[in-house]
């Protein structure tokens, strides 16, 4: 029935503790007792002091689809190292198999890997496979502008 915060911020402050047990008070300095966090399941705590940070680790739909396309960035931009392109160059980008994509999201993509243009569907010729997550198959085809 003890406030874990209040006790640590009483030890911390160099204060005593005292727990109420069946045969009468009990009086705890901070020598006498070992703080321990412990998270529940999906969060991620950490302890400095008396403070305590506790991290939700959840994803939802936002946070996975927002993961999607920054993969998809670091794919094309490594795309366009190997093929070649200099850093400057503008380039034509065609998306394929990434329907769950926004027009935000072919926004984004586009101004971070310079792309002139962007379209849903496929492109000329051979296009690239992107690794992304197993149950997702997508490709690009990039062409310098």
């Amino acid at each position: 029935k003890l406030d874990g915060a209040a006790a640590a911020r009483a030890l911390e402050a160099g204060e005593s503790v005292v727990i109420e047990l069946p045969d009468g008070p009990v009086e705890l300095e901070a020598e006498d007792l070992e703080l321990r966090v412990r998270s529940q399941e999906g969060f991620a705590v950490s302890r400095e002091g008396g403070e305590v940070v506790a991290l939700d680790l959840s994803l939802d739909e936002d946070l996975l689809r927002r993961g999607l396309v920054r993969d998809v960035i670091r794919q094309i931009q490594e795309l366009r190292k190997s093929t070649g392109l200099e850093l400057q160059d503008r380039i034509s980008l065609h998306v394929a198999g990434l329907e769950e994509l926004t027009e935000d999201d072919l926004a984004l993509i586009a101004s971070e890997v310079l792309a002139a243009s962007i379209a849903k569907g496929k492109g000329p010729g051979d296009g690239h496979v992107l690794d992304l997550e197993a149950h997702l198959v997508a490709s690009v085809w990039l062409t310098r502008a």
